[in-house]
C-alpha cells in the first residue's frame, strides 16, 4: 500500500468507527489482522524505523488494532525514513 491509501482506510476506519466497533468478528478475519499486523512490523524494519509497541490481535479490539497498524505506517511514511 502506500500513503494515500492508508490514508484512505484510516479515514473510512475513523468515520465508520462506531458501526465497525459494534460489529462481532470472529476468528475468520483473524489471518487478515495477522498479516497486516506481520506486513507493518515488516515495514518498519525495512525501513529503519523504530518499531513502537503495537499490538497483535486481540478478540475484542480488532478494528482498533487495525486503526493502530494504520496509523503506525502512516507514522513511517512521514518519517524521515522513507
Amino acid at each position: 500500500m502506500n500513503e494515500q491509501e492508508v490514508d484512505n482506510y484510516l479515514k473510512y476506519l475513523h468515520d465508520n468507527q462506531n458501526i465497525l466497533l459494534a460489529l462481532k468478528l470472529n476468528s475468520t478475519f483473524d489471518e487478515l489482522f495477522e498479516l497486516i499486523y506481520d506486513y507493518t512490523i515488516q515495514f518498519a524494519e525495512a525501513n529503519k524505523s523504530k518499531t513502537r509497541n503495537i499490538s497483535r490481535i486481540n478478540n475484542n479490539n480488532k478494528v482498533v488494532n487495525l486503526i493502530d497498524y494504520l496509523e503506525f505506517q502512516k507514522e513511517i511514511y512521514k518519517s524521515k525514513c522513507i
